[in-house]
């Protein structure tokens, strides 16, 4: 089943039509429309729905964000068992919400590797790519810019089909999708691109002696 699933917010302009994906409801931006749009998310990710997921709030964004990291904990196996972050700076006050979520994703067997596309960006003072990088199991990896001039949208593909992205302009909406691998493999080849340019940060966890 295809469809869009749209949140009404302060940019009235609708995102651009996709011919596969038909209008699935309009949603008002009240609590009532907050909670069927979470209800409606969770129905995306648990049957494997290709809804494209538009949303302009931040508190929306960051379900979807939980969603898809649940999504690579319970559903991913073997090599798809991998999230995808590009972000420029990593606020803390958004990703900082998602490091118990990141911790429980590595402690369970997935891959992460997050690009920061800020070259001046801490990583040892941000708490979700600390503890990316520090991850005991060896299982995440944090890569900087080089220098300025990096520039692209921000985005998290989990497998080989889920994706959430946000385009640069800043009236446009977000979108997201559970099971698209048609687009999530366009952003792995973004996010490939951007990695092969950038510098690993090394981690400085040291094995507790037996």
């Amino acid at each position: 089943m295809t469809g869009t699933l749209t949140v009404a917010s302060n940019h009235p302009t609708p995102p651009v039509p996709d011919p596969s994906e038909a209008t699935l409801m309009e949603l008002d931006a009240n609590s009532s429309a907050d909670a069927r749009f979470e209800n409606d998310v969770r129905k995306a990710r648990k049957k494997g729905e290709n809804w494209k997921i538009a949303h302009a709030c931040e508190g929306q964004a960051l379900f979807i964000y939980k969603q898809l990291f649940e999504a690579a904990i319970k559903g991913l196996k073997g090599e798809d068992r991998i999230i995808r972050i590009v972000s420029n700076r990593y606020r803390p006050d958004f990703y900082g919400k998602l490091t118990g979520l990141a911790k429980k994703a590595m402690q369970s067997g997935v891959r992460i590797e997050a690009l920061a596309l800020s070259p001046s960006i801490e990583v040892d003072t941000n708490d979700f790519l600390r503890a990316i990088k520090e991850d005991p199991k060896e299982l995440g990896t944090v890569f900087v810019a080089p220098t300025p001039g990096f520039r692209a949208p921000s985005f998290v593909v989990v497998g080989k089909s889920m994706y959430r992205t946000r385009p640069r302009q800043e009236d446009a909406k977000a979108t997201a999708n559970f099971a698209n691998p048609v687009v999530a493999a366009f952003l792995i080849s973004e996010f490939d691109n951007l990695k092969a340019a950038m510098r690993p940060e090394r981690s400085t966890h040291v094995e507790a002696p037996l």
